[in-house]
């Protein structure tokens, strides 16, 4: 019984408590209530909420709360306020008045950041019964009396610059032209309808779309409509009415297609962008695609400005906030901008890349791709039916292909030769009965083949990089076993992150493991399940040009050098010497890179993609070439479906050119 009364005692206790807490929060004035609901709404920037809680004086430019609301709504989206703080909030009855005063800190996120913290002072005052409160202009900003207007200036930060290791331009800021419809004049000359049909062809635009320019309500006959960025030298032809010009500072890209995937391109925000990022505003110029995107931030600064109150009768301005603009970091590259060029002039006509690599510093020197697009094109406004057309192109130029995976072929079997030398299994001066062009380890493989191009009866580990042996290296791998040839290949960055600010999958040695002896004998030669980008590519094969350690490598001249050793530098040079070979020899596949005061070295591969054996597929070629003297470059060219696109060429016949024109110096 006794613990019973407890338990009645106890719900009398809390019962009597919440009674007392209703009593009190009742005791809370309708002027406290509605000065809290003020100040809330201020924070909540939810200024509707202001019009029943204040009283407008007759003295002041608004003559009604919903004046006032507008205000509010005008005076802080000039700003562009995106966050508004308070703190410090007080309360005091005036007992002598009958009024209740209140005061409060805030500060706003503005188009220039966070704003000082101001310190606000209002009165609370019964009007007939209600509570209101006075409301002044210092209730926006401290300092404002009736009258006073918001001025605001922007200062837009100058965006940075890409330049190359020489300091070149790869993207500027540059003064050209910006053209526009000038509606008045259309009707000029040929008339309306004749000027849009020349206009439209002049600058590659559609006339469908010139005329949903012009329809746009904000247009006038004095309206200036912005269509395209044209160099400083561009006219138009005098008999075309209703376009004129003016200066402005735009983003230009020297190297246009020949840089394309790698530098992007500018373009204005979205509403997508403005979504991820509330900072930007409708007309902000952002980086789209490439480095632009990818160094946004750092390159584009940050704007500066000025907010001030003026005041109505004496015409001076004190000042809210203000803010120097900074401008954008310039970023240089490790890219060399006459080799990207001749590289690109070279390919252009193909599908496919060249990628080169210092290996003294680790510094990318070229990274090219083609079918490439103009990026000053996007940036000056490409027309919906040229970008369409780029957008279904089936060789996709959009496509940055040093970044993609390909299968490496027979460049590989210089990783399977270096492995093999230092496991000790390889001995490059014996030499390997092979009969025939096709080979099984035993009847176990069933209808599997390794197949190789040239009939040769001795084969020594030159011998099969001159003549890019598959049959050789399958076999030499299936003597180094699974486990050994594994644990070299684990010394290279297969699935390892290269920490590029470019847009890549890691490079695969297999889907989940070398399981058998097939994938063992395909892996050596380059096939299997192997997956590599040529950026991929050239950084294992810079080992050979650096005594058999790999030069990690990087995009900024400022990044330091970063190498790991993976082979013996007797295995390196040794494979070295081989590939030396391939050119020098008559008969090697890479004969044709030989020129004159160059000791170049060299290793050509053809990665066969097809559904099975004894089918035709499609083929895509590499050709990996350095120095062997001064070690000044590791490049790897590549042509996808090359059996298609190298149309009746060689893919040394692309790459010659590129050595001999900018590395015989």
């Amino acid at each position: 019984m006794k613990s019973k009364k407890l338990i009645i005692v106890g719900a009398i206790v809390v019962v009597a408590i919440v009674v007392l807490v209703v009593m009190l929060s009742n005791r809370t004035s309708k002027e406290e209530k509605v000065a809290t609901a003020f100040i809330e709404a201020i924070e909540s920037q939810d200024y509707d909420k202001l019009a029943p809680l204040i009283s407008v004086k007759k003295t002041n430019d608004e003559k009604n709360s919903k004046a006032v609301v507008a205000r509010y709504k005008n005076v802080f989206s000039s700003i562009e306020t995106t966050k508004t703080q308070v703190s410090a909030i007080k309360m005091i009855q005036n007992k002598a008045t009958d009024t209740y005063e209140f005061s409060y800190t805030a500060r706003f996120k503005t188009f220039l950041g966070w704003t000082n913290k101001m310190k606000y002072k209002g009165t609370v005052v019964k009007t007939d019964g209600e509570a209101k409160v006075v409301w002044e202009p210092s209730l926006i900003i401290p300092f404002m009396s009736p009258g006073d207007k918001i001025a605001v200036s922007e200062d837009e930060a100058v965006r940075g610059a890409i330049t190359d290791v020489a300091g070149n331009n790869l993207a500027y800021n540059k003064r050209q032209k910006q053209a526009g419809l000038y509606p008045k004049q259309l009707t000029e000359g040929k008339g309306k309808e004749a000027n849009l049909t020349a206009i439209a062809a002049l600058f590659k635009l559609e006339k469908k779309t010139l005329e949903q320019e012009l329809a746009q309500e904000w247009v006038n006959d004095e309206s200036f409509i912005p269509l395209k960025i044209v160099p400083l030298s561009f006219k138009v032809p005098d008999d075309i009415n209703g376009v004129t010009m003016n200066e402005v500072t735009a983003r230009f890209y020297p190297y246009g297609a020949a840089a394309a995937h790698l530098i992007g391109y500018v373009g204005e925000v979205s509403a997508a962008d403005i979504d991820k990022e509330p900072s930007y505003k409708a007309g902000d110029l952002i980086g789209k695609a490439g480095l632009e995107a990818t160094y946004n931030t750092r390159l584009k600064g940050k704007n500066g400005g000025t907010i001030t109150v003026t005041n109505d009768v004496t015409g001076k301005a004190d000042e809210i906030q203000s803010q120097k603009a900074v401008a954008g970091e310039n970023i240089q590259l490790t890219i060399d901008g006459e080799l990207q060029k001749q590289a690109y002039a070279q390919l252009k006509e193909t599908v496919g890349s060249y990628t080169a690599l210092d290996p003294k510093t680790g510094g990318l020197t070229a990274l090219v791709s083609s079918p490439s697009y103009d990026p000053n094109e996007m940036t000056a406004g490409i027309s919906t039916a040229a970008y369409q057309k780029l957008a279904a192109n089936k060789n996709l130029p959009f496509l940055a292909r040093y970044t993609a995976r390909f299968a490496p072929g027979s460049t590989f079997k210089t990783i399977t030769a270096a492995i093999g030398l230092d496991a000790k299994v390889i001995d490059p001066t014996q030499a390997q009965a092979i009969s025939g062009l096709k080979w099984q380890q035993d009847k176990s493989w069933g209808d599997y083949f390794v197949t190789r191009v040239s009939d040769v009866p001795q084969v020594n580990m030159t011998a099969a990089l001159v003549y890019s042996d598959n049959i050789y290296f399958a076999q030499e791998a299936l003597t180094i076993g699974q486990k050994r040839f594994e644990a070299g290949l684990e010394k290279l960055p297969f699935d390892e992150s290269l920490k590029l600010p470019l847009e890549m999958d890691k490079a695969q040695l297999s889907n989940k493991g070398i399981d058998t002896d097939i994938l063992l004998a395909d892996t050596a030669y380059g096939q299997g399940e192997l997956l590599m980008t040529p950026i991929d590519q050239v950084t294992m094969y810079s080992a050979f040009a650096n005594d058999g350690a790999i030069v990690y490598p990087h995009l900024e001249v400022k990044d330091k050098r970063k190498d790991k050793a993976v082979f013996t530098k007797s295995a390196a040079n040794t494979v070295t010497k081989a590939l030396y070979e391939t050119v020098n020899r008559t008969a090697g596949t890479a004969h044709g890179l030989q020129t004159t005061g160059q000791e170049i070295a060299a290793k050509t591969g053809t990665a066969e993609i097809k559904d099975k054996q004894d089918t035709k597929g499609d083929e895509n070629s590499f050709v990996l070439a350095f120095d062997t003297t001064t070690a000044s470059y590791v490049s790897v060219t590549m042509v996808e479906k090359s059996n298609k696109n190298l149309k009746n060429k060689k893919i040394v016949e692309l790459t010659k050119p590129i050595l001999e024109n900018y590395y015989q110096k």
